[in-house]
């Protein structure tokens, strides 16, 4: 159903579009059940308070934003003799992926929010690696975060009484 990511540069939330769009150009079965999302948690509120004024994430001209780094990813792609899938890219940021405004999970820039801290808990003491394997490391700088929205997200599909929705947390 979709895709859970922290956004710092952009660069990662940037990367993931561009893969799925690449993924449907190349016609591959991935990325194409109805309602598929990828989901952005900002772990600055500047990003935020950018956002929500002037929709800056989304901008085609601004460096370091969503909208530029698709354009001129795409383009080095097809220099380099793949696909040119820019238009495609950019339709999939404006209309599939959905950057969080939950200033409550963004908190203070490097640091753990009392949101992602309580998630952080919550995995701490509901998750069981397999034997000899790692758990995640949920820092507060980033992952914390995006796992708090994956939270926050999988309690709003049982507040709607939906069926929970399968999600990658890319950390």
């Amino acid at each position: 159903d979709g895709i859970v990511v922290a956004m710092g540069s952009t660069c990662t939330t940037t990367g993931l579009i561009l893969g799925v769009a690449l993924a449907r150009a190349l016609g591959k079965p991935a990325f194409r059940r109805p309602g598929f999302r990828i989901f952005a948690q900002p772990v600055h509120p500047v990003l935020v308070k950018l956002h929500r004024l002037f929709g800056a994430l989304f901008s085609e001209s601004f460096p370091m934003m969503v909208g530029r780094g698709l354009r001129d990813a795409a383009a080095a792609i097809a220099a380099a003799g793949g696909p040119d899938v820019t238009h495609e890219a950019l339709a999939l940021m404006r209309e599939e992926l959905v950057v969080s405004m939950d200033l409550a999970i963004t908190g203070n820039y490097g640091a753990h929010s009392d949101v992602s801290r309580e998630a952080k808990a919550v995995y701490d003491r509901s998750a069981q690696p397999p034997e000899g394997a790692p758990g995640l490391w949920l820092c507060g700088h980033f992952t914390g975060k995006s796992f708090a929205l994956l939270l926050k997200l999988l309690r709003e599909d049982g507040l709607a009484k939906r069926e929970k929705s399968v999600l990658v947390f890319w950390q």
